[in-house]
């Protein structure tokens, strides 16, 4: 299938771009010679766009140029080389999708140098988004025809799951800021949705109508149910003010480790104590900490 290959840098500089791939070389492709201009390449083996910062790709207005390079060509190594034709700053950030953090699965896709910390998606780092991970409540369970089922290598109870994303975000911000149950969890099943064809999924005292969910997928909608519990209690709340108060209430524990950091944010999520403090905030507190202003 096709590999994304996604790198910004700063509006300032200009990257020129050579391509070594399975199937040949390819380039070096200069970058575009004002912030107003793009390229597109395409070959057997990838289609190259670089856009400058003024170029809107993707809704993105962040002031920086892009290098986005769909792969579509064999197996294999490929080598994304960057000479430096104007550098300001020199910095990049880049990422690869779909990928895998764990090196010991062989046929993951992923950086061989250039390695740093973090694989959280775009879409979760706006300034105001609540991220949380996911972490493993259960690996076991009975099927609604009493099989015995299992899910494992996906990381042992109270860990975190193994695919969920880690910070920081490219402007060095945490990125995550706590982690909820989410592998695997018991909820509710649609009887028309996709996951109730499949058996194996429903639970043995659900009636067909309680099944597994896994992924951060199942943990976001649990700390979304949370976050409508804080503004049923205080409606007065901001965005700002819940993040706090989710960050500030979160429970470590071993797995954890210490807090803050970027794969479990603040720690696990706990409910009672995110609502006792959007219970005890006092009405002029205009920036969460819990004091009057």
């Amino acid at each position: 299938g096709t590999m994304r290959f996604d790198l910004w840098d700063g509006g300032n500089d200009r990257l020129d771009v050579s391509i070594q791939t399975p199937l040949g070389n390819f380039g070096p492709y200069i970058s575009p010679a004002t912030n107003a201009g793009a390229d597109f390449q395409t070959t057997a083996a990838f289609n190259y766009y670089h856009k400058g910062s003024s170029q809107v790709f993707y809704g993105a207005q962040n002031g920086k140029r892009e290098i986005f390079i769909q792969i579509t060509g064999p197996v294999g190594n490929y080598t994304v080389q960057l000479s430096g034709a104007t550098i300001a700053n020199g910095r990049f950030d880049a990422t690869i999708n779909p990928s895998s953090i764990s090196q010991a699965v062989a046929s993951s896709n992923r950086f061989l140098n250039f390695v740093v910390p973090g694989s959280i998606w775009d879409g979760a780092t706006s300034l105001y988004n609540i991220c949380p991970g996911d972490y493993v409540i259960r690996t076991n369970w009975i099927d609604i025809d009493g099989i015995p089922r299992s899910n494992t290598g996906q990381g042992s109870i109270g860990n975190i799951w193994t695919g969920s994303s880690t910070g920081p975000t490219f402007d060095g911000r945490l990125g995550v800021d706590l982690a909820a149950p989410g592998d695997s969890v018991f909820t509710v099943y649609n009887p028309t949705s996709y996951f109730n064809t499949f058996r194996f999924n429903k639970i043995q005292d659900g009636n067909g109508f309680y099944g597994r969910a896994s992924a951060v997928s199942a943990a976001a909608p649990q700390v979304t149910g949370l976050i409508a519990l804080m503004l049923e209690k205080n409606p007065r709340l901001n965005a700002a003010q819940v993040k706090s108060m989710l960050q500030r209430s979160a429970r470590q524990d071993a797995s954890t480790g210490a807090v803050p950091n970027g794969t479990w944010g603040y720690g696990k999520m706990d409910s009672y104590n995110a609502v006792a403090l959007a219970v005890k905030r006092p009405v002029f507190d205009f920036d969460g900490d819990a004091k009057t202003d």
